[in-house]
């Protein structure tokens, strides 16, 4: 979350899905507003979220969706790989660090 910090931009946290343990797209959708931009998905523990879910939220709202799968590499969803966009930031908890690497 450095990074939505380091341009001047706010995080909103989402409550996740407990079957998947990744973010519910439904919470996002009660906490979409409009100064809402992007929304960033993270696949967690090596388990995709379900990305459709949030390529029609951002659709709907006309937002950008830019997927963190760093906790997934290698996974795969609906046999595709993840990440596609992936986004990675300097986190310590990160299973791959990229970018700027390891501190």
């Amino acid at each position: 979350m450095n990074v939505i910090r380091h341009v001047g931009a706010t995080p909103v946290f989402a409550d996740v899905d407990p079957t998947t343990l990744n973010v519910d797209p439904d919470d996002v959708r009660r906490r979409i507003t409009a100064r809402t931009k992007a929304l960033i998905p993270v696949d967690q523990l090596g388990m995709p979220c379900r990305i459709e879910a949030f390529t029609k939220l951002a659709q709907d709202h006309g937002l950008r969706v830019l997927q963190d799968s760093a906790c997934a590499m290698g996974s795969r969803y609906k046999g595709l790989p993840v990440g596609a966009l992936a986004l990675s930031d300097d986190e310590v908890t990160r299973v791959v660090q990229a970018l700027q690497g390891l501190r």
